[in-house]
């Protein structure tokens, strides 16, 4: 409208804008917690599926930057990460804390420590800079225990 003046006012000025009904806020019982973290612990292809879970459950961090997590965001000497690439676009420290630490370092011991790595990197050969594909993992990893 404004660019290519093709027409002089929006109509879509006149339409009602409808309320969005309200969000709910939900949060895992301890029992739901726990089944979780012990059908999570069952994922033989996936066994980061357990550490994952642990740390978005405890630090509250979004999908996609627990997946893009590397190895010198992490720093344990501190107990935090250093999340860069946040959805607001700034940087920021998350506390590292309980069974998402304990199962973090038990992680290190299997998965490549190299600064630059991906502590999550995906398991195709040859993709060490891609994340891991957690949405295949997960219906993976669930159809198999369903079995």
């Amino acid at each position: 409208m404004k660019e290519l003046g093709w027409i002089e006012k929006n109509p879509a000025l006149r339409v009602k804008k409808l309320r969005e009904p309200k969000g709910r806020t939900r949060f895992l019982s301890d029992e739901e917690r726990d089944n979780l973290i012990d059908a999570c612990a069952l994922f033989v292809k996936y066994p980061e599926m357990q550490t994952i879970v642990l740390i978005a459950i405890t630090t509250g961090m979004r999908r996609g930057e627990i997946l893009n997590l590397r190895w010198a965001d992490c720093d344990f000497k501190s107990r935090r990460f250093i999340v860069r690439d946040s959805k607001n676009g700034t940087s920021r420290s998350v506390p590292l804390v309980g069974p998402a630490l304990t199962s973090l370092i038990g992680w290190g011991k299997v998965s490549p420590l190299a600064n630059k790595a991906l502590i999550f990197p995906s398991h195709t050969q040859g993709a060490v800079n891609t994340p891991l594909d957690i949405d295949h993992a997960w219906k993976f990893g669930f159809a198999r225990l369903q079995v």
